[in-house]
């Protein structure tokens, strides 16, 4: 009997081992809840409300996080709320994305992507490095289209 509470004490404590063992391998992890805003919410937030058209994306990745960005050039094409006028170009930055070459790549689920051409309506506020961040997270790009 005693031969076998050892055995199973044993177990318990290798089992307990390895299991302490294995958190502190395990790579620390974030998470984000986004708090669904109304459009009167998201208005008041922005410093700017603006149609915009995406001409051109880029990534660029943070040394110090090690995370991906992607910068999305926009052009004003009207202005709603701010200081922006039509035809001035602003760039927006989105965590995620993959810097070419690299074979790594940042991934948020529900992040607002853009392709050349994309006409949004987006709220924004400043950023850091002069680019501009959206209200809301995904919330803050409303897509564009033609209704026939």
């Amino acid at each position: 009997m005693r031969v076998l509470n050892n055995l199973t004490r044993r177990s318990a404590l290798g089992g307990l081992a390895a299991a302490v063992l294995l958190a502190g391998l395990a790579a620390p992890t974030h998470a984000t809840t986004i708090r669904r805003m109304g459009l009167p919410e998201m208005v008041q937030q922005a410093g700017n409300v603006v149609r915009a058209r995406a001409l051109e994306n880029r990534v660029r990745s943070d040394p110090d996080t090690l995370h991906h960005y992607t910068v999305t050039l926009f052009e004003t094409l009207e202005a709603g709320k701010g200081k922006m006028r039509a035809g001035e170009l602003f760039e927006v930055e989105i965590i995620g994305g993959e810097a070419p070459g690299s074979g790594y790549a940042t991934t948020i689920a529900g992040a607002p992507r853009f392709v050349a051409g994309d006409e949004v309506v987006l709220f924004t506020r400043p950023g850091r490095g002069g680019r501009k961040h959206l209200i809301g997270f995904s919330q803050g790009a409303v897509r564009m289209r033609e209704m026939n």
